[in-house]
């Protein structure tokens, strides 16, 4: 029998940027199922979401990163953590769906997880968050 192996479509796909000292740029993306109304009824297809996260200092846990979500409207507050001996990233962010006048209400975030960092390069970029 043979076939290939294709990543499931829920997989994440982590990237780790590094930009300078104390500074990286944390790529997460995955593949993430949206309901679009046809012709035929309802559909399922698959969309390509990215996030990135601003790692700032020298880790391996960072705070409160600056996190730029699907959508940007939302704010992200949490932890993201590092373990680059092991190539892995534990991310625990949550939403802040609260209005600025309400008590805090978050939810977690669709990132959440232990992933494995697929690539870590050195690169400088002339931008940051």
């Amino acid at each position: 029998m043979a076939g290939c192996a294709t990543p499931k479509d829920d997989e994440f796909h982590v990237a780790l940027v590094k930009q300078g000292p104390g500074k990286a740029m944390l790529e997460i993306s995955h593949r993430e199922p949206v309901d679009v109304d046809g012709t035929n009824g309802l559909t399922v297809m698959m969309h390509k979401v990215t996030y990135f996260a601003a790692l700032n200092g020298p880790g391996p846990t960072f705070v409160n990163p600056h996190f730029a979500d699907v959508p940007p409207e939302y704010h992200c507050v949490g932890t993201i953590s590092l373990d680059l001996e092991h190539a892995m990233v534990d991310i625990d962010m949550r939403r802040i769906v609260s209005k600025p006048d309400e008590l805090l209400q978050t939810v977690p975030h669709p990132a959440n997880g232990l992933h494995r960092i697929e690539k870590i390069k050195a690169e400088k970029h002339g931008w940051w968050f």
